[in-house]
């Protein structure tokens, strides 16, 4: 991992990923299971053949950059280039299709749009349609830039506004 992390720069290693003969995707992938297993009971561990990682384990892996949290990870990198697009273009109205930085930001909004429209959804339904409910703290960080969760109304609204203006002349 540490020849890895010097080559690339990151330790985002792809699942698949051989290094040197070793499948080093697939052992991160276990080293995260592994750190998920420090607050299982024994026997869940055990059950799941991945025994916790030991406080060392862990701080050397921290040191080269390995995030736990992969989707909490992704988040954080869309939300920042939702505000560098925010900041360039002046509002948070990012086209579907629209990339930025390697990313598919606009797919990604879509994403947390079906992720607030889930908060009044029975558990069973969010989880078949893949959508999570937004956490009050995503909710409010993307309000902050000025993402609108309702795309219809808003456009209703700002049409209205534009006729208003059009009847004023």
């Amino acid at each position: 991992l540490g020849a890895f992390v010097a080559r690339e720069g990151h330790a985002d290693v792809p699942a698949s990923h051989g290094e040197d003969g070793e499948n080093l995707g697939n052992w991160l992938g276990t080293q995260r299971k592994r750190y998920a297993a420090r607050d299982l009971p024994e026997a869940e561990w055990k059950a799941k053949h991945a025994p916790p990682l030991s406080d060392e384990e862990e701080r050397r892996l921290e040191e080269l950059g390995v995030v736990w949290d992969l989707a909490d990870a992704r988040w954080e990198r869309n939300f920042e280039l939702l505000g560098a697009f925010v900041a360039r273009e002046g509002h948070a109205d990012v086209p579907a299709s629209h990339g930025e930085d390697g990313e598919n930001l606009g797919n990604w909004l879509g994403t947390q749009r079906k992720r607030y429209a889930a908060r009044d959804l029975p558990e069973a339904e969010w989880k078949a349609k893949h959508a999570p409910p937004l956490s009050d703290e995503e909710e409010r960080r993307l309000e902050e830039l000025g993402v609108v969760w309702d795309l219809a109304d808003a456009r209703w609204e700002r049409n209205f506004e534009l006729l208003g203006a059009f009847v004023a002349r």
